[in-house]
């Protein structure tokens, strides 16, 4: 990430039910002062998608419209019937509705798990349209399910998003305390969804947000002129950042792990339907990383269902290409791939780059 950002506004999200007249006229605050997207939703249902409001939104010319993405309220495998990759398959044909009605960028907003976040992304690149990425978090740095914020931020940063952000539920100081506990891991430009506040306030708190970091910040609805405007001036500050640091690391939804040289890894493990006791057993005897063998397709498969429980780094033996990028695919975390697979040095390091996982 560059040591100095260079901040930028995004337009809020108002309500989609709103006449489109109306709803732009909501937005314009947010344009007067310089934000870099106007921000219209998709009113997506089961049924299908009204993209008329993009449409609308497209048409009006006078800025770049950013397509949103938000949560669809499906369970997939294991926790429900839905396949995860019909999940991606489901984001990657909104994004390309969105497309097709002529945005400019894509916003997974407000995500509510770091592997819906992950299919979200994992389709919406389809396009080669710039994603923008948003997480509902708590205080305690965590989403509605359960996924870590720093485990989701390590994981999605290199999966080809622009941006990563935080759509936060909590006190000014809990918010301060985890842009600093993100930042030095952060790679890309990190944001944060600005709440409702008098002007001045507005003002006091961006200040702090940007020299702690923050480049991207996205507005409220209902925020007027009077509030974001004299926001351009900050904007237009540097504020001198450290470099990010140089590390290792790999995720699982609800931790990040700091990776040694010297690490035990488990014995390798066979895959299976339920591989809860070869799991447990693993994690009991002691071992730091859990060595998975994929030999095929259907391990791979095997691998995703089961791959929740997993509480330790996961590095995969792979036999096949088609079985390890199907098992990073379905991994909702940072993985590791062993160099010493039976595949060439450039198939692996072309997956890893892929799916963001680590080459151990």
């Amino acid at each position: 990430m560059d040591s100095t950002p260079r901040p930028c506004l995004f337009s809020s999200n108002p309500s989609p039910k709103r006449a489109p007249e109306t709803f732009w006229q909501e937005l314009e605050p947010s344009l007067a002062a310089g934000a870099a997207y106007a921000a219209a939703p998709d009113q997506w249902a089961a049924s299908g998608s009204d993209l008329s409001l993009v449409r609308f939104c497209v048409q009006q010319g006078k800025a770049p419209v950013m397509g949103v993405l938000s949560p669809t309220g499906l369970d997939w495998e294991p926790y429900g019937e839905l396949p995860f990759l019909e999940l991606v398959n489901i984001y990657a044909h909104r994004a390309f509705e969105l497309l097709e009605a002529g945005v400019s960028a894509l916003w997974v907003e407000g995500a509510l798990s770091l592997g819906e976040a992950r299919a979200a992304v994992l389709g919406a690149r389809q396009t080669g349209l710039p994603i923008h990425l948003t997480m509902a978090v708590d205080a305690d740095g965590e989403s509605p399910q359960n996924a870590d914020v720093l485990a989701s931020l390590v994981t999605l940063q290199g999966l080809g998003i622009q941006s990563f952000g935080l759509a936060f539920t909590g006190g000014e100081e809990d918010l301060l305390d985890l842009v600093e506990h993100l930042i030095p891991h952060a790679r890309i430009p990190l944001a944060v969804c600005l709440p409702l506040l008098a002007p001045e306030e507005l003002a006091r708190l961006t200040r702090e947000l940007l020299s702690r970091g923050v480049s991207r910040l996205y507005t409220a609805a209902g925020m007027g002129k009077e509030a974001l405007l004299p926001l351009t001036s900050l904007f237009a500050q540097a504020f001198s950042l450290p470099p990010a640091e140089e590390e290792t690391l790999a995720a699982c939804a609800d931790q990040t792990f700091f990776l040694r040289e010297d690490m035990a890894y488990s014995d390798l493990l066979e895959c299976s339907v339920d591989m809860a006791d070869q799991v447990i057993s693993a994690e009991d005897s002691g071992c730091e990383i859990l060595q998975i063998h994929i030999g095929s397709l259907d391990d791979a498969y095997q691998f995703g269902l089961n791959a929740d429980m997993m509480r330790l780094p996961v590095s995969l033996v792979a036999d096949n290409v088609e079985a390890l990028e199907t098992a990073l695919i379905y991994y909702n975390g940072r993985a590791i791939i062993d160099s010493l697979c039976d595949l060439d040095e450039e198939t692996i390091s072309t997956l890893a780059k892929g799916y963001n996982a680590l080459v151990l």
